[in-house]
């Protein structure tokens, strides 16, 4: 899980008709199942009487969050990094709201220069979008025995972040846009095959498909003939 549903205590008792509730919500695409009412009919201009929406980064949904309650700029709701729980006090999870994967994500990376193992990185360019990201890409690298690594803040730019460091962090789309880039970057002499068709419909739809054997009616065709003039 990367991101969780979270409002201020004090949003909680706010009665909805003193105001709209403010929204901080994430503009990528992994999150656009749970925002897909707020910008479609026939829900759009129901839910536009009740809340506000404003759109930012996940690291900036926590921020928002944290801010009092009177400030312009806060947010009652957002969908903030888990590791914004532990540093921001006052906040309740709002129940069956969250990002989360059953099987591999694709939309967090970490990409390295080729033929550069893990324990030879000293830098890391990193997407500072989500702080649970980053918190957990550092965890790892202690786990791999590279505690010194340095994260240095980037745009989620990969070639650049490749450029000033040698290795890239990246969340969200831009993450997406990298993967689906990564055949342009492998060596000609080692392009990589394309996944059978069984292969894709699991990793992308989360569909097996087995090959069965049913009864079937057949139609057999012995000999046609042209009909007679009579």
């Amino acid at each position: 899980m990367s991101g969780i549903g979270a409002c201020t205590l004090e949003s909680v008792s706010q009665p909805l008709e003193s105001a709209r509730l403010r929204i901080a919500a994430i503009h990528f695409l992994n999150p656009a199942p749970l925002m897909w009412d707020f910008e479609h009919p026939p829900q759009q201009s129901v839910l536009a009487a009740r809340y506000s929406l404003k759109w930012m980064m996940p690291s900036a949904c926590a921020e928002r969050l944290a801010l009092p309650i009177g400030d312009p700029n806060a947010a009652d709701v957002g969908l903030i990094p888990i590791a914004a729980l532990a540093t921001t006090p006052g906040l309740a999870i709002l129940p069956g709201c969250a990002i989360a994967s059953k099987r591999k994500v694709r939309s967090i990376i970490l990409a390295t220069r080729a033929n550069q193992s893990l324990a030879d990185i000293r830098t890391v360019a990193a997407d500072t979008s989500s702080r649970a990201s980053l918190a957990y890409t550092k965890i790892l690298f202690k786990l791999w025995g590279n505690q010194d690594a340095a994260f240095l803040p980037h745009r989620p730019d990969l070639d650049a972040m490749l450029t000033a460091a040698d290795a890239a962090l990246l969340i969200g789309d831009p993450a997406l846009f990298a993967l689906e880039d990564a055949s342009a970057r492998q060596p000609d002499s080692a392009e990589p095959a394309a996944p059978g068709i069984l292969t894709a419909v699991q990793e992308q739809l989360g569909l097996k498909l087995d090959p069965i054997k049913i009864p079937t009616q057949v139609l057999v065709i012995d000999s046609i003939e042209r009909p007679s003039a009579n």
